[in-house]
């Protein structure tokens, strides 16, 4: 009996248990779905405002993809930066370079923004320049820096100066660069203009109106002679004077521009509220030969047999008084003296060469430098015709190019090496075959470009009959037969007459005409690749007018316009 109760109870022991269990189980079931639900309204709420975020973020990104690519379409001269190591020697130029920052540094109300450094060529304007830059680069105060270079003009021209600063102003400040693109997102052709009007007044002053900058901001421009020739600079020059003139330049710009005395540019730019002028001749000539001093003294120091052969620094002495207070005959007679690229004389005779020059009327003290080195290098005429051959195609390329590249240009027609290995003291890139060929100082373009000052270097000839005056018609001129037969040699009278017969007829048609059925879309790729689109309309067009090849040209054009590339 005790046995069946005992069952009995652990049975309905069992039962409560089992309801018991069920129960609860189904408690936890219910407060399992419960939560399961909690969990996922919050997840699918978490999921919406991580979407919300992720799509956000996509959103900015994007737009700043968009924004780079818009301004990556602005105009933009690569490699027309300031050069740390063509700026002053440390220690030379101090109290010019110190009145310079002063006229920089002053942020008052209603201050001065533009400063006009003027002087000869090699006075030492660029170096100021560079030094100026950077100064103001390290201070992290420069908006922007170009320098212009004659040898350059394809690359580096008003058509980009002021596109190139925007740029540069953008990388340097967001609050621009977000103002910036308010203005251009959606605006192609002010990306793309080339007029240096619209570009400083919308590209550089109307973004600077939306912000306020604290401090200065220095924008360096070199050398504005070598921008081009009077017409091609005098809308650059315009646009500058009309925004000071209208005094709409951004309150927190100021600029150094830096240029010889060229009346087109002392007119654009003359003394005013606005613009400080400041001469490179303006410095006592004392302190400039104690610069070229130490200049002299640090590229020589090395060479002690001078210092030997002139005891006391007498060697530096002669140099600095060879030079006539021109800073960059200093560099130059340093190069030549150190064999930059020419052998086969000892530092002391070469000094010795330079001793012997001598320039009474001071008029153009570089040329005689340039004439007794270039005299130096090539003694016989040969040497002298092979010389003008080279540095003619040096000077009539539209892109300074490296030694490798010009060389190949020749293409077996004339060995350059033996001229190029040479001019070391003359030229940069001799040295060094990566760098582009071109001349340490404009001022020795010019020296090779004027008859009269370069005589047997010289390579072209203007008013080759030296007719004293040029408003007179030849039938005035009674001598001019005899003239004529006197400047121009039968050769020279041959090519003006039938250059054209021959280029009608010579094989380099038949040549240009495999080129086209051969390798055009190769040539059509590369110029692709380089972005070159602007020269392969006027080759093209200019193709045209020739009769041989107008039908060729016409499927060039075709080609590009299906292209479109």
């Amino acid at each position: 009996m005790g046995y069946i109760v005992t069952t009995a109870d652990f049975h309905i022991l069992g039962v409560r248990t089992a309801k018991y269990t069920i129960s609860n189980v189904n408690l936890r079931i219910t407060d399992y779905e419960t939560k399961l639900r909690e969990l996922k309204t919050a997840f699918l709420e978490g999921v919406t405002v991580q979407a919300g975020i992720t799509v956000v973020r996509m959103m900015n990104v994007v737009e700043h993809v968009v924004e780079v690519m818009d301004l990556n379409d602005m105009l933009y001269a690569f490699r027309a930066r300031y050069a740390q190591e063509k700026g002053c020697l440390p220690g030379t130029r101090e109290s010019f370079l110190t009145e310079i920052c002063d006229f920089l540094n002053n942020v008052d109300e209603g201050a001065s923004q533009v400063c006009l450094l003027t002087g000869v060529a090699g006075s030492g304007k660029s170096s100021v320049a560079h030094s100026i830059a950077r100064l103001y680069d390290g201070q992290q105060q420069l908006g922007s820096s170009y320098c212009f270079v004659r040898s350059n003009v394809a690359s580096r021209n008003p058509e980009n100066l002021f596109s190139t600063i925007t740029c540069d102003l953008v990388d340097h400040d967001p609050q621009y660069k977000s103002a910036l693109w308010g203005i251009v997102k959606e605006n192609q052709a002010l990306r793309t203009s080339t007029s240096p009007f619209k570009q400083l007044e919308r590209l550089i002053i109307e973004p600077s109106q939306n912000f306020h900058a604290v401090g200065p901001l220095v924008i360096v421009i070199d050398a504005v002679d070598e921008s081009g020739d009077e017409d091609s600079r005098q809308q650059l020059l315009q646009a500058i004077s009309k925004q000071i003139a209208n005094n709409n330049l951004p309150t927190n710009l100021r600029f150094l521009i830096t240029a010889r005395l060229e009346s087109d540019i002392l007119a654009a730019l003359p003394p005013c509220a606005q613009i400080v002028r400041k001469q490179m001749g303006d410095i006592m000539e004392h302190i400039v030969d104690r610069d070229i001093h130490m200049f002299i003294r640090h590229s020589l120091h090395q060479y002690t047999q001078l210092e030997f052969s002139w005891p006391n620094e007498e060697w530096c002495q002669l140099l600095v008084r060879h030079s006539q207070h021109l800073f960059q005959w200093a560099p130059t007679a340093c190069r030549f003296i150190r064999g930059f690229g020419a052998k086969g004389l000892d530092p002391c005779k070469r000094l010795e060469i330079l001793l012997h020059i001598d320039n009474e009327d001071g008029v153009y003290p570089l040329d005689d430098l340039y004439r007794t080195i270039l005299q130096q290098l090539f003694t016989l005429k040969s040497a002298q015709r092979r010389f003008r051959d080279v540095m003619a195609v040096v000077f009539v390329l539209k892109e300074p190019l490296p030694f490798p590249s010009l060389s190949t240009l020749f293409d077996g027609y004339l060995n350059i090496q033996d001229i190029i290995s040479v001019l070391g003291s003359l030229l940069d890139g001799v040295l060094d075959e990566r760098k582009p060929l071109r001349p340490v100082h404009t001022s020795f373009r010019d020296f090779l470009l004027d008859e009269g000052r370069s005589l047997a270097f010289h390579m072209l000839i203007f008013n080759i009959c030296n007719l004293k005056d040029s408003r007179l018609c030849n039938s005035d001129i009674p001598t001019l037969p005899s003239q004529v037969n006197k400047a121009i040699p039968a050769h020279l009278s041959y090519s003006c007459q039938y250059w054209m017969y021959h280029l009608q007829h010579a094989a380099l048609l038949d040549e240009v005409t495999i080129f086209f059925k051969d390798f055009f879309p190769y040539w059509l790729e590369a110029i692709s690749l380089l972005s070159l689109s602007s020269p392969l309309s006027a080759i093209l067009s200019a193709l045209e007018t020739c009769a041989v090849l107008k039908e060729w040209a016409k499927v060039g054009i075709t080609m590009v316009l299906s292209s479109q590339y």
